[in-house]
């Protein structure tokens, strides 16, 4: 005669095991205006980027920053970082794009399009660890990554009770601002009569200083190692971070506050770096070198 609880145990052990997913929340305020720019540009003025929203005053184009910008701030960031710590220069464009961007997918033979190399990806998650947690590109293989950022939202009284529960009475309109910069001609010869000197007066639309935005990053299934690289590059966001253009002129500064679980320490994943420096740049080699 079989035993319930033995049987229970059984399924128990086969049991598919649950799938870990770790949500970080907070709050981003601008430290220096912010300028993301839009899909349209009328004249010589570039607007902020907007998408129709259902808001409180039913749905208007609401200004917002998009998920792909953080993200790849964040890359550049993490990678940065990665390649500084194992000491390796990506010796080909090949592998500065799969690194730095997000990668390319390339042509290959007939026979092998479709064609997943399990041993390649294995690999890559258990070595590069940047890669496996933002995903990228590399010959005909794309990999998916692990973080999923959200969008950034104003917290603004339109999205009160829809996008964020912080009481506020200001409208996004009022966090809206337009600037200007100027291109003046250098050139110091002599010019043509009646010729005018060559100058542009640029106009952009900003998001005013002291704006704050909602922000989400998602992190699906990581095994420690990966957990322990989101912990430090949570540290390197929260310390060097900044959003949109024109940083090199004063914009785009913010301070990041998130409400973060408790996670593996970032010591972990450093540690990893510095005892497997080698092995890591040796398939880094290899895979720069796959024709």
């Amino acid at each position: 005669m079989c035993d319930a609880r033995q049987v229970g145990s059984e399924k128990n052990k086969g049991a598919a095991k649950e799938m870990k997913t770790i949500r970080i929340s907070g709050v981003i305020t601008a430290k220096s205006p912010i300028h993301h720019g839009g899909n349209e540009k009328t004249g010589s003025t570039v607007g902020f980027r907007r998408m129709d929203m259902l808001t409180t005053e039913g749905v208007q184009e609401v200004p917002y920053i998009e998920g792909n910008a953080v993200r790849g701030k964040m890359r550049r960031l993490l990678l940065k970082d990665f390649l500084d710590r194992i000491d390796y220069t990506p010796p080909t464009p090949r592998m500065h794009h799969f690194l730095y961007s997000g990668g390319n997918l390339e042509k290959v033979a007939s026979k092998n399009i479709g064609t997943l190399n399990l041993d390649m990806r294995r690999q890559l998650r258990s070595l590069v660890i940047p890669i496996s947690i933002l995903g990228s590109s590399i010959l005909n293989q794309a990999f998916a990554g692990k973080l999923r950022i959200g969008k950034m939202y104003p917290i603004c009284k339109e999205l009160l009770g829809i996008q964020h529960n912080i009481n506020t009475k200001i409208s996004f309109h009022e966090l809206m601002s337009t600037t200007f910069h100027t291109r003046k001609d250098d050139l110091h010869a002599e010019r043509d009569e009646g010729t005018n000197p060559q100058q542009m007066l640029v106009e952009i639309e900003i998001m005013i200083l002291g704006t704050r935005y909602t922000h989400e990053i998602i992190l699906d299934d990581p095994t420690p190692l990966e957990e322990s690289c989101m912990s430090h590059l949570l540290k390197l966001w929260t310390d060097n971070g900044s959003i949109g253009g024109k940083s090199a002129i004063g914009f785009g500064e913010i301070e990041s506050k998130y409400n973060i679980p408790k996670l593996e320490s970032p010591e972990l994943y450093l540690k990893y770096l510095e005892e497997n420096r080698e092995k890591i740049c040796s398939y880094l080699d290899k895979l720069s070198s796959i024709k």
